[in-house]
């Protein structure tokens, strides 16, 4: 059933369970911490990063800043990550190969509280690897992922040779067509099914007509706020929209940004380029 969904801050982590024409996906407002460090790994998933403040380091010279957004692809390597004090806006959902696969925050909880029933522990000080009762080591994600399925995890052939580091900041921005007071920036999109993603930008007052939804959309306010299905949003609230939904108008109370990301629904072959 077509449907939207409202996450208002200060939500952390958020989870949505997917459909016949959705993936599951999990959003997540992160603040960054100079202590926390992660070793080099990949995923069977993807995810994009959105810095809002601070930085993030995901490889030898590889830097990301406020304003940049970062694709992380399934199968591709990278790390290791550590940052500055910050935010970043996180998304996640399975990888467009049959072996994508996305595992929710709390599933990942509950099954780390079982795996260390078997003698092995994560190690803090090594960036939250797991190590086993035989002194085998394994990313933790990884390490949980292989405890879950019963397996370790395979990967399918990797699509993308690194990460893809997007800078907004020297994109130019677009009149959003027969809007006014509404740009949007097109930071990319990536593999048939997505993540198409947008950066929109609203003038106080202005206005987005309500539309139908023609994918799975996550809408995170980066800053300012907006008025949308008779409720005001602020700054690092999110919006879910389902594929086929009726969105209604998005209305700027001030000066906002919003970052938009689309995704293919799963009984579609493509979605359009632009909704906007």
């Amino acid at each position: 059933m077509s449907q939207e969904r409202k996450i208002a801050e200060p939500t952390r982590n958020w989870y949505y369970p997917g459909s016949a024409t959705e993936v599951n996906l999990g959003a997540a407002q992160v603040q960054l911490r100079e202590e926390a460090l992660q070793p080099r790994h990949r995923h069977a998933m993807e995810q994009i990063r959105f810095i809002t403040a601070g930085s993030m380091t995901f490889g030898h010279k590889q830097v990301a800043e406020a304003g940049d957004l970062v694709y992380f692809p399934e199968s591709v390597f990278y790390g290791p990550s550590k940052y500055s004090e910050g935010h970043m806006f996180v998304l996640q959902w399975p990888g467009p190969s049959a072996k994508g696969q996305f595992i929710a925050i709390h599933e990942l909880q509950q099954a780390a509280k079982e795996i260390v029933k078997g003698g092995g522990h994560f190690d803090d000080d090594m960036g939250g690897v797991f190590v086993h009762p035989d002194g085998r080591t394994l990313d933790g994600y990884e390490a949980l992922a292989e405890y879950m399925n019963g397996q370790p995890t395979t990967y399918s052939p990797a699509r993308f040779g690194n990460q893809v580091h997007v800078k907004s900041s020297g994109i130019d921005a677009r009149a959003v067509s027969g809007v006014s007071g509404v740009t949007v920036k097109h930071l990319g999109f990536f593999t048939e099914r997505g993540p198409n993603v947008k950066l929109l930008r609203f003038e106080a007052g202005a206005a987005l007509p309500a539309a139908e939804a023609q994918s799975q959309q996550v809408w995170d306010v980066v800053e300012g706020s907006i008025h949308y299905d008779g409720e005001d949003h602020g700054r690092r609230s999110l919006l879910y929209v389902s594929p086929g939904a009726h969105r209604t108008e998005v209305r700027a109370v001030e000066d906002t940004t919003i970052l938009v990301v689309h995704l293919c629904p799963r009984d579609a072959e493509s979605m359009p380029f632009t909704e906007f």
